[in-house]
């Protein structure tokens, strides 16, 4: 997490970020600030031109100017060295930290083209490029420039619109961090949400307010951006909520045909195929949605609220309330319903994880996590709950258990006999767990076949570390800060570096030192190795690594500067990159030299794995909190015919 500035260095800043639509004939954009405003001669450190395209906005900072000092600016948007578009803006600097100014270059309004010399307005009509006169007052800078230079005739024009973030305090910039061009850092919370990649306050010191992203993402903007749903006169990433406010997804969960979002509104979204009531709308089987639908309780129908904390699996989902319930929907094989093993089509209590055996701990949950062979709890006050159609051997091998209803359910302990408790993360792979807990450590259980113990294999040197169901501490890893953990891997972030260890196939560990022959004919890594590239990128942008997320076949790191890396398999595109097709492996991170991503606060990957071809990444854009999406998206009838390139998570029709 990037440091917090000092008084000192609250110089006013002014952050401009200009993006276009799909399909915009915009190539390049040149942007000139001018202070006086009536002023000539743009500013040295105001001027930048950049190539432009919807998944890479630019961004760019002017600094040293004076508190309240009013500075103009123009935007071109060229295409083959001529101007399609031009606008002109005045703006005041805030008297300390940042005021932010968003800028869209659009073709088409509205689906209607617009013709030469116009632009689309927040209204939906094509309005003229440019208005010459200046505003009657600073209070009418934000509005753009007045016809006539009245305030009563002042229009939008461009979509631009300006927030007042008043001191970097309030978002965690790091001014010294970050060079003018370059994404802003936001950086994700400290905590993530059990079982996914995503993050979250769940699981810490009891259930947190979902909606802490609702002070910065956009609300009603005049900012039309692809994919977002209109809200009366205004515009949301996401959905509309009461008044017209924006309801915001701010954490996402991914199974393998479905993925979930946990709405600033406390609600929960899904979308991806209805097969096994993945989706927990209570529809059995009604096909493909890329439009996320409501989650809604199994008994009163009513949506599901109060949500704290999400975790998805391979086909079903868990979600911890503000009481401390648990609630799932889907298929489990681990069972967490307590209905012999069938699907559960919208959100109902987890009465498996309910215990109530004498001495058990009080039915109150913090966090969740599920797959394939796991469903697991993290326990109020407490430790971690699971619920597993397998049985973990000491000779490292696992024993299935037929019957449901003979499924073990566990208190997870360490392997010093002590319950495993101050859980931040918690992440469940196909056979295997692992939690990060307050102290910086990481601790795995499950079974051991491919080095998911982070231990030698059984067998190796005449010993080695089979299946356990107690939790064994991780070597070598201290002061963890960010955990991902995959099918049959998993990374942590330390001191900077991120380090995986288990299944290494497919470039699942980002090196290809230290690995191992282990069972299958895998490469395997029984201890953690870094992550090739990494440190490199980290020194190249002048950014620490702040977060590593794991999926199906895949890893991905995201710098502080809001970069995404990403390495593994890259079959259907899941990485980014367009080296696409059976056995397109990246074994470490930057091989393309430049991020799959640029602006994000967080990122999530997850799917089935490479043989089924179901394996996607998302981010999350900080500057507006879209979520954006690549490799084989659930919901999507065909991949597109580029699947590495980001689309928005639409969330309207």
């Amino acid at each position: 997490m990037a440091a917090l500035v000092t008084s000192c260095e609250l110089t006013p800043r002014l952050y401009l970020t200009v993006r276009t639509e799909p399909g915009s004939m915009v190539r390049r954009v040149l942007v000139k600030v001018y202070s006086p405003v009536g002023g000539d001669a743009a500013l040295t450190d105001g001027t930048i031109e950049r190539a432009i395209d919807p998944e890479h906005p630019l961004e760019m900072r002017v600094l040293g100017r004076v508190g309240g000092e009013r500075v103009r600016l123009t935007v071109d948007g060229l295409s083959n060295g001529d101007t399609l578009i031009h606008q002109e803006w005045v703006a005041s600097m805030p008297s300390e930290g940042g005021a932010y100014l968003q800028i869209v270059l659009w073709n088409n309004c509205l689906g209607r083209p617009c013709g030469a010399g116009t632009t689309c307005a927040s209204s939906g009509e094509c309005v003229p490029n440019t208005v010459a006169t200046l505003p009657a007052s600073p209070a009418d800078a934000s509005l753009g420039f007045c016809p006539d230079g009245s305030a009563g005739a002042c229009r939008i024009v461009g979509d631009a619109g300006v927030a007042d973030a008043t001191a970097d305090r309030a978002t965690g910039f790091d001014a010294r961090d970050e060079d003018v061009g370059r994404p802003i850092d936001r950086p994700m919370a400290d905590v993530q949400d059990a079982g996914t990649d995503a993050p979250s306050d769940a699981g810490v010191d009891g259930p947190t307010d979902a909606g802490v992203d609702g002070g910065r993402c956009p609300g009603r903007s005049p900012t039309m951006l692809p994919g977002w749903t209109s809200c009366g006169v205004g515009w949301c990433p996401t959905l509309c909520g009461d008044a017209g406010s924006c309801v915001h997804a701010e954490r996402l969960v991914q199974g393998r045909d479905h993925g979930c979002a946990l709405r600033s509104d406390r609600g929960v979204s899904c979308w991806g195929e209805h097969e096994v009531g993945r989706l927990g709308d209570g529809v059995v089987d009604g096909g493909l949605t890329a439009v996320p639908v409501e989650v809604v309780r199994a008994v009163s129908r009513m949506p599901l609220s109060s949500v704290v904390a999400l975790g998805a699996g391979d086909n079903g989902t868990c979600a911890v309330d503000q009481a401390g319930g648990l609630f799932c929907w889907g298929d489990f094989n681990a069972d967490p319903l307590g209905n012999e093993n069938q699907s559960g089509y919208a959100a109902t209590v987890a009465r498996r994880m309910l215990r109530g055996d004498a001495g058990a701990p009080a039915n109150l949950f913090e966090g969740a996590a599920t797959h394939l062979a796991l469903t697991c709890g993290v326990v109020r006050g407490g430790g971690v709950r699971c619920s597993s159609w397998v049985r973990f051997l000491a000779d490292g091998t696992t024993e299935i258990i037929p019957r449901a209803a003979d499924f073990p359910l566990t208190d997870i302990a360490r392997s010093d006999g002590a319950a495993l408790t101050n859980v931040r993360e918690l992440g469940v792979g196909f056979f295997h767990a692992c939690a990060r807990l307050a102290d910086g450590s990481v601790w795995c259980w499950g079974t051991n076949r491919y080095g998911q113990l982070g231990a030698p294999l059984v067998g190796s040197d005449g010993g080695g570390v089979g299946a356990s169901d107690r939790a064994r501490q991780i070597p070598g890893l201290t002061g963890v800060t960010s955990l991902g953990v995959g099918d049959f891997f998993s990374c942590a972030l330390a001191g900077g570096e991120v380090r995986c260890w288990g299944g290494a196939s497919l470039g699942r560990a980002g090196s290809s030192i230290g690995l191992v022959d282990c069972a299958d004919g895998n490469e395997c890594a029984p201890v953690p190795v870094s992550v090739e590239g990494l440190a490199e990128l980290s020194d190249a942008y002048r950014s620490p690594v702040a977060q590593v997320a794991a999926g199906g076949e895949q890893a991905c790191a995201r710098l502080a500067n809001g970069h995404v890396w990403c390495w593994g398999l890259n079959e259907v595109g899941q990485l980014g990159l367009p080296t696409t097709g059976a056995g397109r492996v990246e074994s470490r991170a930057g091989v393309q030299g430049a991020p799959v991503f640029e602006g994000a606060d967080d990122v999530v990957t997850g799917g089935a794995g490479g043989a089924s071809g179901r394996s996607w990444t998302c981010a999350r854009r900080a500057s507006d909190c879209t979520w954006w999406c690549w490799g084989r998206v659930p919901g999507e009838s065909a991949p597109p015919a580029e699947p590495w390139r980001p689309r928005v998570l639409r969330w309207a029709p």
